[in-house]
């Protein structure tokens, strides 16, 4: 445990004293999520272990606090390694910060230049991961919904509230997908690859998955599970696909179609028989 403890005191402080190579969004992103993470050690779990002694010892009061540092903990945790490693991979590369604070990271080939990003090729897109990511919060939400109607009934405020919550949440989760904010155009170039305002060196990606010819494109990154999605819009999704897969081969990264390999499978398992 305390090993663990001083790995992680180590990253926070490496990425403390990195902060230059993270982009705007980077930056603000963590200092939200640390925010709320103290928030919820030192604010939510005592507020809500005085309204579970004061209460009655109400289970489910208890079992809200709980999921909140269940599932915010290792988010925060992943965050912080996802940022680590893309600030090692930046230097490594020859990124260099920006001179102005207020702009973002700047792509360099020499260390003493700074370049703007140049795309070889853009193609239009719909970015997929807020939609899963709204659609889990919205089932965690009917949960605690079900946990106080079991406890309160449908009477009481906070059974109110997060009924409430809930159906924006639901509603929200199906406008979401249709809405503007999906849309993100990726732009290419020799070494890095740029989805919307996030910039990506080739060495942050694992390998790319293809799913029906370019329907849907998955990126794996180095430090996490969980890949990047888009789908590029439907009169370029050959073309992105083809692209992707020739940029891929000229920097060795694995691109890997999907559906040719099931087929190829299928073949395989055919033949064995």
């Amino acid at each position: 445990m305390s090993k663990s403890m001083n790995v992680r005191k180590e990253r926070k402080k490496f990425i403390k004293e990195s902060q230059d190579y993270l982009t705007i969004f980077e930056r603000l992103s963590h200092r939200i999520l640390t925010i709320m993470y103290l928030s919820i050690f030192w604010l939510i779990v005592p507020f809500v272990i005085l309204i579970f002694i004061v209460d009655g010892f109400s289970l489910p009061v208890l079992i809200v606090s709980g999921m909140m540092v269940v599932i915010f903990v290792p988010i925060m945790k992943q965050n912080e390694k996802r940022l680590e490693t893309s600030i090692k991979t930046r230097k490594e590369s020859g990124m260099k910060p920006s001179k102005d604070k207020k702009t973002n990271l700047e792509p360099t080939i020499d260390s003493n230049q700074e370049v703007e990003f140049e795309a070889d090729y853009v193609f239009p897109s719909m970015y997929l991961n807020v939609g899963v990511n709204n659609f889990y919060l919205t089932l965690c939400s009917m949960f605690i919904t079900a946990l106080f109607v079991w406890s309160h009934g449908w009477g009481d405020p906070i059974t109110t509230f997060f009924l409430c919550l809930s159906v924006a949440l639901l509603i929200y989760s199906f406008w979401f997908p249709y809405s503007r904010f999906v849309k993100k155009d990726v732009q290419v170039n020799a070494e890095f690859l740029k989805i919307g305002k996030r910039t990506l060196h080739y060495r942050e990606i694992r390998e790319i998955e293809s799913y029906r010819h370019g329907d849907q494109i998955y990126f794996y990154l180095t430090y996490t599970n969980e890949p990047i999605i888009i789908s590029p819009e439907n009169e370029v999704k050959q073309e992105a696909d083809d692209y992707l897969k020739t940029w891929c081969k000229q920097l060795e990264i694995p691109y890997i179609e999907k559906k040719k390999r099931f087929v190829e499978n299928a073949k395989d398992a055919d033949n064995h028989q």
